[in-house]
């Protein structure tokens, strides 16, 4: 008969209240807000466009031997070295340059 008189209350009222403390998630700054890189400003056209070109400066020519040559300005590099004809054929560069062969500009 225990059984038939607890069923007869009625269940407790649910607390439907919010928390009110700081401790909630929806109160919290977010810590994308307080990131430096959030603050930066856009970039330009112009800026991404020196950017892609290997930036401003002069380009300085490093000498790696008589047959390769490295040219440097600010983070990029072009690596060139004489063509293999040359290499084979030294005797006729007086007769006619060939051009040198680059390779891909590259971070250094």
């Amino acid at each position: 008969m225990a059984s038939s008189a607890s069923a007869s209350q009625s269940p407790e009222p649910l607390d439907l209240r919010l928390p009110s403390g700081p401790s909630t998630a929806w109160k919290s700054r977010s810590p994308a807000l307080g990131d430096p890189r959030a603050d930066t400003a856009r970039s330009t056209f112009e800026s991404r466009l020196s950017a892609a070109l290997g930036g401003e400066g002069i380009w300085v020519e490093e000498r790696d031997g008589p047959d390769r040559v490295r040219f440097r300005r600010g983070d990029t590099c072009v690596d060139m070295e004489r063509s293999r004809n040359d290499g084979i054929d030294p005797y006729n560069r007086s007769a006619g340059s060939r051009p040198w062969v680059a390779g891909r500009p590259q971070k250094c």
